[in-house]
């Protein structure tokens, strides 16, 4: 399945007639392709693929992050697929590209330990993101992970929320990280 061309169609079919609940509708739609699994009210997913529906320009803001993000190279972060216009908004689809060709879970969800190599990798993508100056202060807790199924990869999403720090604001949120690393190690 190309999933980008599926969900294209979809918009373009939804989006023809002007009618209510579009962006429930361009989801519902989208949820019953094969494989596709919901995420929340507007999210999506399969296998690495994120997809989310939203209304404004909160998900055009978004990809503009992940564009200038890409170029660090950081396995915890998706890169930016599509970026599909509705009437209303816009429909976002990310690739966990490190985690190609497995499903993305969260980490909350499941019991998943976090081999060594997974744990050094996403402090090494947090401490390059912190040495551009940024930080994702969703990291402090896990809600906000995920975890590829079979490689173990350590992967963030809410990446809209990347912000400028403080030393004490990266201090803190490292203390956090290196935490909850260590609560979920594999033995």
């Amino acid at each position: 399945m190309n999933l980008v061309d599926e969900i294209q169609q979809i918009v373009a079919r939804e989006t023809r007639v002007p009618a209510q609940h579009e962006v429930w509708r361009i989801g519902q739609a989208i949820a019953a392709l094969p494989g596709v699994t919901a995420r929340g009210h507007l999210e999506r997913s399969y296998l690495e693929y994120a997809i989310q529906i939203g209304r404004g320009d909160v998900l055009s803001n978004e990809a503009d992050v992940l564009t200038r993000l890409r170029p660090l190279d950081l396995a915890a972060a998706p890169e930016l697929v599509a970026l599909i216009p509705t009437t209303q908004g816009h429909v976002l689809v990310r690739r966990y590209w490190a985690c190609a060709g497995e499903r993305v879970i969260p980490v909350e969800d499941s019991s998943a330990r976090f081999t060594d190599s997974a744990r050094r990798r996403f402090r090494s993508d947090m401490e390059a993101l912190a040495a551009h100056g940024l930080i994702h202060p969703y990291a402090r807790g896990l809600r906000h992970w995920l975890i590829g199924e079979t490689s173990g990869t350590i992967v963030l999403n809410s990446w809209l929320a990347v912000t400028p720090y403080t030393p004490r604001a990266r201090d803190e949120l490292f203390g956090w990280i290196d935490d909850l690393l260590a609560s979920r190690a594999a033995p």
